[in-house]
């Protein structure tokens, strides 16, 4: 209706675009309406993020950030991320009070009943992993990577002001990385945080739009060859109910259906609509976009060195821009 009313002031051509979830819903909107518009536009989406989507922590764990900042360096990345990790959980039960604390008193935030404090600490340790998300080196509040190493650097601390310093800085990087209000029910402290209220989404995630698989091996494996005999709350059993652990329980009644998952790769594979797809391949969200189509109106730029919010013309290289702006100019009669 919206788009129907806004077509009686509104002449010409239309094109609709999204990018991240938006590039998820400018799919979606192609496989219901693609009278809607006669171009459509994704950028970094994640179209086949599906419920428990794996594929991940692989590409974290291994590759992440080498097209980025190279294989060395990056490998350097991802070994400073798992030697903080694992710190984290060998001081998991000195920690974890204050960091639950923090979220519920600090912050006012509920979490849903099954979502303990055991495991709100492991899965903010194990979502760490999003500082491949962005470019950590160049973040507005400083390099997160310097972070890891400013906590790490006070691990061996042996007095009591010495461990409280080492406690304050690794819940500050934990907060700052990947903080609890992603996972809270409610918040009960009026906040103008972009961070806040995410419920509707979590929500969303689990009833219909997907989301990644928890794979705690890496970070397993990494614990018993620290040899500290530390380990983790969260199961192998466990992990492909994580993601569930922070709906209510009166919402658990609405079970997942990949009705969205199958109409967004639904309309990639049979659109008869111009359709641009952009993506990152060094946002931790490659593993699930689209890369390749053998649809002749589906067109693909691929750029290796973005992550999720490097993700549009600013990033194209001039052979990739001609081809993405003849696109544009023919759908759109320009």
């Amino acid at each position: 209706m919206i788009i129907e009313s806004l077509k009686t002031l509104l002449n010409g051509k239309w094109c609709i675009e999204g990018s991240s979830k938006g590039g998820e819903f400018t799919a979606y909107q192609l496989s219901r309406h693609p009278e809607d518009a006669d171009l459509f536009i994704a950028e970094c989406a994640m179209l086949k993020l599906g419920q428990n989507t794996p594929g991940l922590y692989e590409y974290i764990y291994t590759t992440a950030g080498d097209d980025r900042y190279g294989k060395e360096k990056a490998k350097q990345y991802r070994d400073l991320l798992l030697e903080f990790q694992v710190e984290m959980i060998k001081h998991q039960d000195d920690f974890q009070d204050k960091y639950w604390s923090n979220a519920t008193e600090m912050y006012g935030l509920k979490f849903s009943s099954t979502f303990t404090k055991e495991i709100l600490y492991e899965c903010t340790v194990m979502d760490l992993v999003h500082i491949f998300q962005y470019d950590s080196e160049d973040m507005p509040d400083g390099n997160l990577f310097h972070a890891l190493e400013e906590a790490l650097a006070l691990k061996d601390a042996t007095t009591e002001a010495e461990m409280r310093r080492f406690e304050e800085k690794s819940i500050e990087v934990m907060e700052n990385l990947y903080g609890p209000w992603h996972y809270a029910y409610l918040d009960s402290i009026a906040s103008d945080s972009e961070n806040m209220n995410l419920y509707s989404f979590m929500f969303q995630c689990y009833h219909e739009d997907g989301y990644y698989n928890y794979d705690f091996s890496y970070l397993r494996e990494a614990l018993e060859k620290d040899g500290s005999g530390a380990s983790l709350y969260i199961t192998e059993e466990m992990e492909p109910e994580v993601y569930g652990y922070r709906i209510a329980d009166c919402h658990k009644e609405f079970s997942y259906s990949p009705d969205v998952l199958n109409a967004r790769t639904a309309a990639v594979e049979n659109t008869e609509k111009p359709l641009i797809l952009v993506n990152g391949l060094s946002d931790i969200y490659q593993a699930a976009e689209i890369k390749e189509s053998d649809n002749p109106n589906v067109h693909i730029f691929n750029i290796p060195s973005s992550f999720h919010d490097e993700v549009s013309l600013d990033y194209l290289d001039e052979e990739q821009f001609r081809e993405y702006d003849q696109v544009v100019r023919e759908a759109l009669d320009i």
